[in-house]
This record gives structure tokens, C-alpha cells and sequence, in this order.
């Protein structure tokens, strides 16, 4: 062969090799951002039992706005209130929708 077509080959071999490393690095990416929300999750969760602690409402009433998994978050919410006894919270969790 000759050596400009080696030189080709090799080079398009590097740009294949860099590609796959972008490639997965998106894929990772991507997957951690759809997928992984256990952190957001237990984040929520310490703010909630730290705003049930100190009967906080207005926070309490933001958790359960903002939270993806609303229904979740409010038993969880009516369990800590319920165990601490506060009642802003709890009236505020079984009102209707």
C-alpha cells in the first residue's frame, strides 16, 4: 500500500475511535439525565422531613407543587406531619384536589 492511502486509514480509524468515545459519552449522558433521578429524589425527601420538622407549610406546599411524583411525596409528607403533629400540614394534604 501506499502511503498516503496507510495515512488515510489510519486517520479515519482515529475519527471512528474518537466518535465512539463522543458517542457514549452521550448516550451516558442522556441516560443519567432521563433515568437517574434517585438524587433529586432523596434531596426532596430531606427538605421534606426538615419542613415537617418545623411545620413550614409554604415549603411543604412547594415540594408537593414541584415534585414529579406528587402522590408519593404527599403520603410521605402526611406520614411525617401525622408523627410530628402538624395539623397546617396535614389539613393542607387531605384537601381535596
Amino acid at each position: 500500500m501506499n502511503r498516503n492511502l496507510r495515512r488515510a486509514l489510519r486517520a479515519s480509524s482515529t475519527d471512528g475511535l474518537i466518535f465512539l468515545i463522543i458517542l457514549i459519552v452521550c448516550v451516558v449522558a442522556i441516560y443519567s439525565f432521563l433515568f437517574d433521578k434517585k438524587d433529586i429524589n432523596d434531596d426532596i425527601y430531606t427538605t421534606l422531613q426538615t419542613a415537617t420538622k418545623n411545620c413550614d407549610l409554604e415549603t411543604m406546599k412547594s415540594l408537593v407543587k414541584k415534585s414529579r411524583d406528587a402522590s408519593n411525596i404527599g403520603k410521605r409528607a402526611l406520614y411525617y406531619a401525622v408523627q410530628r403533629g402538624c395539623l397546617e400540614i396535614v389539613t393542607f394534604l387531605l384537601e381535596p384536589v
